[in-house]
């Protein structure tokens, strides 16, 4: 059970991105598009190690394959919590070999998981 201090926190931070949205909205929608970008630059350049099972439209994730991985639940803990790239494996979906993938978060994360990707499937 929370307490009556974070529910004013809450308050306060909702207040604020309302009050700011525009701004909070494009920064987000920003940093999804760049990403995006940095993403589908990514797969072109794996050699088909990783493909999307389809290309984001909307949103801030998308399904990636990875060729070669089948325990994708193991592969995903690294990027998860050591670049705070949210992903989780297909296993959890009922489609092994991939990774459900967030590309809202900055760029840096981003950057940092998919050259880990890189290198875990280059290496084995």
């Amino acid at each position: 059970m929370g307490n009556i201090f974070e529910k004013q926190s809450d308050d306060h931070v909702s207040r604020y991105i309302l009050k700011h949205r525009d701004v909070v909205l494009k920064r987000n929608f920003d940093l999804c598009k760049q990403n995006l970008i940095l993403m589908k630059d990514f797969i072109e350049a794996s050699n088909g190690k990783f493909s999307f099972v389809y290309a984001p439209k909307g949103g801030s994730a998308c399904l990636l394959r990875l060729a070669d991985i089948e325990d994708t639940e193991s592969f995903s803990r690294k990027p998860a919590t050591e670049y705070k790239v949210l992903c989780k494996p297909g296993e959890c979906f009922g489609i092994p070999g991939t990774l459900r993938i967030g590309f809202g978060t900055p760029r840096m994360n981003s950057w940092q998981a998919l050259r880990f990707w890189n290198w875990h499937t280059t290496k084995q």
